[in-house]
């Protein structure tokens, strides 16, 4: 059946005469694809059907996601570069072409979209106008380093990329390690040494650590230790390719009082709102949100 071409009426919504509201035509459907994170053979046959059949294929780099469909020769109608520096407009353009019933795939260049990579955007538009979302799902970085984890427990906690500067992280790493019964990390290999001599400041040099290097790929290597053994190791060893790390968490613990007022302290000298780090803080707590509002707002009183 061929897509209905009329135009979504317009009508004012909270003042904004602009706003488009939802209307009954066709839409298309849009498909949240996995990719491999490395080894070819993880292609699903559902993946490779969808991205050979949608109209349009958007990715965050496209050329790395062309020239890996190239190598099953999957041969796409359209690729469309959506990343962290269009998303706004990208995910305009995205929506028009759902609107008017072509079916668009999200997919990843390595994984599953979302866990790391941008999309939240086009999907809570494609939520809000009603367009159907369908996942394909498949190989994912996290999932396989949880997947050969030995560190016990039923939660965890997923912390994509750590701060860059080192205080940030050290705080990052220091409320984490009371979300969960193991902490997930992803790390760039510049970046290793230094965040694993953070996490050993805060977490340890006894705790449990596991480094997942390079999943499914040629040189795959998954460590097992002790975070001082596996801190020394890198140490010897120059850091290359990608890295997932996983700690041991702690799950029955939560910021007090005086914690929960350090830290709004600090994350209010980054400029910090007091909503964000609300919304930061409350996994970590036993304090309800009011609890936690008025801590946030006497502490910005007092600065």
């Amino acid at each position: 059946m061929k897509p209905d071409k009329r135009p979504d009426k317009k009508t004012k919504s909270n003042g904004n005469k602009d706003a488009v509201m939802p209307s009954s035509k066709i839409h298309g459907t849009l498909f949240v694809v996995a990719t491999p994170i490395g080894n070819s053979m993880d292609w699903t046959d559902r993946a490779k059907d969808i991205l050979s059949k949608v109209d349009i294929v958007a990715a965050e780099d496209t050329r790395l996601l062309k020239r890996e469909m190239a190598k099953i020769k999957i041969q796409p109608k359209k690729v469309f570069s959506h990343h962290e520096h269009n998303e706004e407009i990208s995910t305009k353009g995205l929506m028009e072409a759902l609107q008017s019933g072509l079916d668009v795939a999200l997919a990843s260049d390595a994984g599953t979209p979302l866990v790391s990579d941008p999309g939240f955007r086009l999907l809570e538009a494609a939520m809000n106008f009603q367009i159907k979302i369908v996942p394909v799902p498949g190989p994912s970085s996290l999932t396989a380093a949880l997947s050969v984890t030995a560190l016990g427990g039923r939660t965890f906690y997923f912390g994509g990329f750590l701060p860059v500067q080192t205080e940030p992280r050290k705080r990052a790493l220091r409320r984490s390690r009371r979300a969960a019964d193991k902490l997930v990390f992803l790390e760039a290999p510049h970046r290793l040494r230094e965040m694993l001599a953070d996490a050993e400041e805060i977490f340890g040099p006894q705790t449990t650590t596991v480094v997942c290097r390079e999943l499914t790929k040629p040189y795959e290597e998954i460590k097992i230790d002790s975070l001082e053994s596996i801190k020394k190791y890198f140490q010897v060893n120059e850091p290359r390719g990608e890295f997932v790390v996983l700690f041991r968490g702690t799950a029955s613990e939560f910021l007090d009082a005086t914690e929960t007022r350090n830290e709004a302290l600090a994350l209010l000298g980054f400029g910090k709102s007091a909503s964000d780090i609300l919304e930061e803080l409350q996994p970590f707590t036993e304090l309800t949100r009011k609890q936690l509002y008025d801590i946030i707002n006497k502490v910005k009183k007092e600065i």
